[in-house]
């Protein structure tokens, strides 16, 4: 065989081993990236009061994302506040928004702060004062 072929055949077969591994490198690498993680969406944490059972000392909470319910025991050292002032279990009333809440254990609750709803305090919020009726002015008799 001519020595110009086979240099010829020699080059065309690497070229063609080099072209086999380049695309099979890539491939390799494009299926073991790191996928870039989702970013999560804005999550719901309101919370509701869903049940109350004075008779039982338990609230019942429910989650508005998944709708998932929870019943904790409240006891006499249960800190409980209602729009923000000291407050009993027979202040809590369904569908008010549990501002904050923590766990004495996985049945009993420590502490609970509710709203009357918005997640904001009602003593929080400024309250316009209404402006008094106008009173109409009398109009003189016509004699």
């Amino acid at each position: 065989m001519n020595p110009s072929r086979l240099f010829l055949a020699v080059a065309a077969l690497a070229l063609a081993l080099m072209f086999t591994i380049a695309v099979s490198t890539s491939a390799t690498a494009a299926a073991t990236a790191p996928k870039p993680t989702p970013t999560p969406g804005p999550v719901d944490t309101k919370k509701l009061i869903s049940a109350v059972n004075a008779t039982a000392s338990t609230v019942t909470i429910q989650y508005q994302s998944n709708k998932k319910t929870f019943v904790y025991k409240v006891d006499d050292f249960t800190t409980i506040r209602v729009n923000d002032s000291h407050a009993k279990l027979a202040d809590i009333k369904v569908g008010m928004v549990v501002s904050e809440s923590s766990e004495r254990d996985a049945q009993t609750l420590d502490s609970i702060a509710v709203t009357d709803g918005g997640g904001a305090p009602a003593s929080s919020a400024p309250t316009a004062a209404k402006p008094a009726p106008a009173k109409p002015t009398p109009t003189p008799a016509k004699k």
